[in-house]
């Protein structure tokens, strides 16, 4: 294969980019759920391309939230060098440091390889992300009287208080750590926009758990966040509410509802695995310094 044959394609929308690739994606749709999910929602995306050479060798985005997000289309075959290096020299081209890259275990050694050399980027961590999901929920449990979920968004929900509930939560899931007004409020903006799904009483007083449709697929939508305060932890609150929001995320339409967890996260897995999610999938998430 010569070099000459590659080529390096853009799009401007987000039309011209799913009329081209989504029968490609929609192959592999549960490994490409994060990048259908951004290109869907296409308000951050930065650069939406492919790289080919009379066939499609990989299909990308590149947004803020998750930086580089890249599909591979070749699930058996080695991806060459020559195709790896012309995909990271066009990319930089456009973005010369990308913070976070998210590809499949089975490329992602050799693509960092050529990255790193050639951006100078410095790998801070690598995750493995499993990906579950769910098609029909299991194990019935009922909300108690005085209990509902609820959806708030930005023209619901009163910034000030939600900020409050960030900075909160922030302290317990990371352990004391400091969250500014600033940072949290940007996070608060940020869930509110996409619109928070919460566990409350009717008089809406306590927050139990909450969730975010971190990204809305096609067919589908992917939950982040599902987080209880440390007050309301142990008492079966995240129980009822992750099944009652997954069963009116499914009785909405969605073909399924998908979940991102660390693979080392034993705990959480088993709880998910209670309600019928299996794993389907994974990905390696890494983020650099420069």
């Amino acid at each position: 294969m010569l070099k000459n044959n590659l080529k390096f394609i853009t799009y401007n929308n987000k039309e011209d980019f799913f009329k081209e690739n989504l029968d490609i994606l929609l192959k592999d749709e549960i490994e490409n759920e994060i990048l259908i999910g951004n290109v869907n929602e296409f308000e951050d995306v930065k650069l939406l391309g492919r790289v080919e050479n009379g066939k499609v060798q990989a299909i990308f985005v590149l947004n803020d939230r998750d930086g580089l997000v890249v599909y591979f289309t070749s699930k058996y075959i080695e991806v060459p060098d020559i195709v790896l290096e012309f995909f990271v020299d066009n990319l930089l081209k456009y973005k010369d440091d990308i913070k976070q890259i998210v590809v499949s275990p089975r490329h992602s050694d050799k693509f960092l390889v050529f990255y790193t050399r050639k951006s100078k980027a410095i790998i801070l961590q690598d995750n493995i992300i499993d990906i579950l999901k769910i098609k029909k929920i299991k194990n019935n449990e009922t909300l108690n009287v005085g209990q509902k979920i609820i959806k708030v968004n930005k023209e619901t929900a009163e910034i000030n208080r939600f900020t409050k509930v960030v900075k909160n939560l922030y302290r317990e899931v990371y352990e004391n750590q400091k969250c500014s007004d600033e940072i949290a409020n940007q996070i608060a903006n940020v869930y509110l926009k996409r619109g928070v799904y919460i566990l409350t009483d009717d008089e809406e007083k306590e927050i139990y758990c909450h969730a975010v449709t971190i990204r809305k697929q096609l067919n589908s939508c992917t939950l982040g966040a599902i987080i209880s305060p440390n007050k309301h932890r142990g008492k079966g609150f995240g129980k009822k509410f992750i099944y009652n929001l997954c069963e009116k995320l499914l009785l909405e339409g969605n073909k399924y509802i998908f979940l991102e967890i660390n693979t080392n996260d034993f705990v959480a897995k088993m709880l998910y695995e209670k309600f019928g999610f299996k794993k389907a999938g994974e990905l390696v998430r890494t983020t650099f310094y420069f």
